[in-house]
């Protein structure tokens, strides 16, 4: 991809919590190019994945399971048993599933986990990258910077904003993302793809300014290699394009045939200033076109790899 250097070999040991997630797997895939990675998943310990499947590339080693953020000492007892140097966390409840609604379990999960976690990162000497996400601003003007204070209202923005552990060599990223799904088909990207032939609606007045996983996968394998930033918080964002803009530039480049009908509400424009990154970083974002471009390659392969439990 355009924009981000290949990987070289490096003596870091890299754990990617939440490997089976969006972001997750192809965090785990392009960091395995350059570090020694593993990733975890909830499926029971010991669960082979099938050598035809995603993980099956990747090898039997590179998937611990039986690691459930709910059940914080499985993931203490992942840590000492990996000995990470950096642990990048891809965990996190979304507003597009049941549980997104649960108080209790976006809280616990969004708010309180990520900042468990960079306490035990601070105590094992490990650097933690946590993603956070655009949503935690109301999207009433857009353009934000880091110290723009957070002011969504909904419990998935709320309660990102109170996860973000950015002291003691803990490092927050705030961005949004588009990507193919193991199983799921809850992102834009996923759900777009589904509706081949058909027609959707795109809103011109809701304003993005993400990066596919690859790319953000890609810049994060630049800030452990560089150790830039080592801990605070950083907007990564591409240039801002309305959604219904993006579905077409999905559509034309996939060629997907489908027609994206114009609406003009919701009104939202959550898009993030990546500035303060790129002048501190020189790590490059890539283009939209070139970001899109590379969702051409994943089209046939996804197609293999997707199934009803995301381990084949």
């Amino acid at each position: 991809m355009k924009g981000v250097a290949a990987l070289p070999e490096s003596s870091e040991r890299v754990l990617v919590l939440g490997a089976t997630g969006m972001l997750g797997h192809r965090m785990l895939e392009v960091l395995s190019e350059g570090f020694v990675v593993a990733g975890t998943s909830r499926s029971p310990a010991g669960t082979p994945p099938s050598p035809g499947g995603f993980f099956g590339k990747l090898g039997r080693d590179a998937i611990l399971g039986g690691v459930d953020a709910r059940s914080y000492e499985t993931v203490e007892a992942c840590l000492a048993y990996f000995s990470p140097t950096v642990v990048v966390n891809c965990i996190g409840i979304i507003r597009q599933i049941p549980e997104g609604s649960d108080p209790i379990v976006s809280i616990e999960l969004n708010s309180l986990f990520p900042h468990r976690l960079a306490a035990s990162c601070n105590r094992m000497g490990a650097r933690l990258i946590h993603i956070g996400t655009d949503c935690v601003f109301s999207g009433s003007r857009g353009a934000y910077r880091e110290e723009d204070t957070p002011d969504a209202a909904d419990l998935y923005g709320r309660s990102k904003a109170l996860g973000e552990p950015v002291s003691n060599g803990s490092l927050t990223l705030r961005t949004s993302i588009i990507g193919r799904e193991l199983t799921r088909t809850t992102g834009l990207l996923e759900w777009f793809l589904s509706n081949r032939g058909k027609s959707v609606t795109g809103y011109r007045k809701a304003v993005w300014s993400g990066l596919t996983t690859e790319a953000l996968s890609r810049v994060v394998a630049g800030v452990i290699r560089t150790g830039t930033p080592s801990s605070g918080l950083y907007h990564v964002a591409s240039r801002p394009i309305s959604k219904y803009d993006l579905l077409n530039m999905i559509d034309a480049e996939l060629d997907l045939g489908i027609e994206v009908v114009p609406a003009d509400e919701p009104v939202e424009d959550c898009s993030l200033r990546s500035d303060r990154f790129l002048e501190e970083t020189g790590i490059g974002i890539p283009s939209l076109e070139d970001m899109i471009d590379s969702l051409r390659g994943d089209l046939g392969r996804y197609d293999e790899w997707r199934t009803p439990d995301g381990l084949s």
